[in-house]
């Protein structure tokens, strides 16, 4: 009911008339979380862990936590303990392609452990967009692709993934298929820079000089870092 106020003192009480519980604790940490107080979602997780040792649930949360932080190899060591205790939580999967894509741009290790999450639970539409993602970086376009579009049927409306797949498709040189892709991102969100660049360097490849200024002058108007890099590219046409 996200009624936070009401939940914090209950757990806290729960806690208080059993100190060796490990539900309520665990639950009081992953809400802290949750509000991104970290230092308490801690705090209770470690109890909980206290309480109960092979609590694998809070040992991913712990990961969470410790990601957000930026304290990467405890993290990792948080995650990997977690698989340990439950070779099948998804969540624990997911939170080390969380740190490999987010924490250290390690993208052939998150898309290795986004798999396995996506394994068993495959309707993680975040975790199919962050593969694409991994895979366009990596230059894998054709995986790139697959994984974006499972993404959109996941998400219809993911602006990120039609920017990304606009961006595999140009670079397979469909420039059609990408065309309508970015156009389909500009649409959805007139104001993600992103979209914006890729159609206007897929204009520039298909020398459409009118549309490439077009995307320019959006550029333009949203003061993005990418104006003066497209501009580069019109100047070369």
């Amino acid at each position: 009911m996200d009624q936070f106020e009401l939940a914090i003192p209950a757990f806290k009480r729960s806690i208080a008339l059993n100190a060796d519980g490990y539900i309520a604790p665990y639950e009081l940490g992953s809400l802290y979380k949750a509000q991104k107080n970290y230092s308490e979602a801690e705090r209770y997780l470690r109890q909980s862990i206290k309480n109960k040792a092979d609590n694998a649930n809070a040992y991913e949360e712990l990961g969470v936590v410790q990601r957000h932080t930026g304290r990467v190899d405890e993290a990792i060591a948080s995650f990997n303990r977690s698989l340990e205790l439950d070779a099948k939580n998804s969540g624990a999967y997911m939170g080390l392609g969380d740190v490999y894509f987010y924490n250290t741009k390690d993208y052939p290790k998150a898309v290795d452990s986004y798999l396995k999450g996506l394994e068993l639970d495959p309707d993680n539409h975040v975790a199919a967009y962050n593969v694409g993602f991994s895979y366009n970086d990596l230059r894998q376009y054709p995986s790139a692709s697959t994984w974006l579009q499972k993404a959109l049927t996941l998400k219809p409306n993911y602006v990120e993934a039609k920017a990304e797949l606009g961006f595999a498709q140009m670079q397979m040189k469909r420039y059609p298929e990408a065309t309508v892709t970015l156009r389909a991102a500009v649409a959805a969100d007139p104001d993600f820079d992103t979209s914006h660049y890729y159609l206007g360097q897929v204009y520039v490849m298909t020398r459409n000089r009118t549309g490439a200024s077009t995307e320019y002058s959006q550029l333009q108007r949203l003061h993005s870092e990418y104006a003066e890099k497209l501009m580069n590219m019109i100047n070369k046409m």
